[in-house]
C-alpha cells in the first residue's frame, strides 16, 4: 500500500510517497528526483522490522535494501551541491516568480526599481544588479561577485546615508541577498544568487551616468553556506 501527498519542503513543491511494505518515506522534488529518505516514528526498523507493514520484507535482502538507501543518499549529496547555485525567473510578479521567491528567501518585499533594497527591521539588504549598467562596474560571472556602491555620478561615498552607509554597517545590514536582472531581445530574466557577506571592498576610476570619470567603490562579496 502507498500513499501520496503533496506538501511544501523548503518553499519547494514535493511529493512524499510513503511505502507502508518498507515502513520508510521517500521524499521527491517536483522534477521527481529523490531529495531524501526518512523512516517512519513508531519504533519500526525498515530493515528487520516482523510487524505486519513490513511483513514482506522477510524476502528483502538487508544488504540489497541498505544498497539501495546508499544510492538515494548519494542522490541527497548531488542535490545538496546543487543548492546554493543560481536560480533564474522569467517573470517578477505572480506564483512562480522571481518576487515571491525573494520573500519566501528574505521575509523581506523587494522594489524591482531600487539596487540597494535597505530593509531595516530585518537588518536586511538584497542587492540588485542589473546588466550592461555602463555607471556601475559589477561582475557576477566569478567566484566571488563584485558589486558597486550607489552614486550615479562624482565620486561614490561610502558614509551616503540612504543606501551605502547601512549596507556597510554591520549593525544595521546582517543579512545581504543578490539578485541579478538580464535582458536579452527585449526578454527580461532575474536570476537569484542567494545569501552574501561583505568580503572586502576596492576602489578604481569609472565614467559616471554624466560619462564623467569618478572613482567608485566595488564590494567583493562572499557566498555563505
Amino acid at each position: 500500500m502507498h500513499f501520496i501527498l503533496i506538501i511544501l519542503l523548503l518553499n519547494r513543491p514535493v511529493v512524499v510517497v510513503h511505502h507502508f511494505q518498507r515502513n520508510m518515506c521517500v521524499i521527491l522534488s517536483y522534477e521527481i528526483t529523490v531529495y531524501g529518505v526518512y523512516t517512519m516514528g513508531f519504533n519500526c526498523n525498515p530493515v528487520f522490522c516482523k510487524a505486519q507493514c513490513c511483513a514482506d520484507m522477510d524476502h528483502v535482502k538487508p544488504d540489497a535494501h541498505l544498497a539501495e538507501v546508499a544510492t538515494l543518499n548519494i542522490k541527497i549529496e548531488e542535490l545538496k551541491k546543487l543548492e546554493g547555485r543560481p536560480v533564474s525567473f522569467s517573470k517578477w510578479e505572480g506564483a512562480g516568480g522571481m518576487k515571491d521567491h525573494i520573500i519566501n528567501e528574505t521575509g523581506c518585499k523587494p522594489f524591482p526599481g531600487v539596487g540597494i533594497c535597505h530593509r531595516p527591521r530585518l537588518h536586511t539588504a538584497i542587492l540588485r544588479s542589473v546588466d550592461n549598467t555602463p555607471y556601475y562596474d559589477d561582475n557576477l560571472d566569478k567566484a566571488s561577485p563584485e558589486y558597486t556602491l550607489f552614486g550615479h555620478n562624482g565620486d561614490q561615498d561610502i558614509h551616503e546615508k540612504r543606501f551605502n552607509e547601512p549596507l556597510l554597517n554591520e549593525e544595521k545590514t546582517k543579512h545581504i541577498y543578490l539578485y541579478r536582472v538580464s535582458k536579452i531581445n527585449k526578454k527580461t530574466t532575474w536570476t537569484w544568487y542567494g545569501k552574501y557577506t561583505i568580503s572586502g571592498r576596492h576602489g578604481k576610476c569609472h565614467v559616471g551616468k554624466d560619462g564623467g570619470k569618478r572613482n567608485i567603490v566595488v564590494l567583493e562579496l562572499k557566498k555563505c553556506n
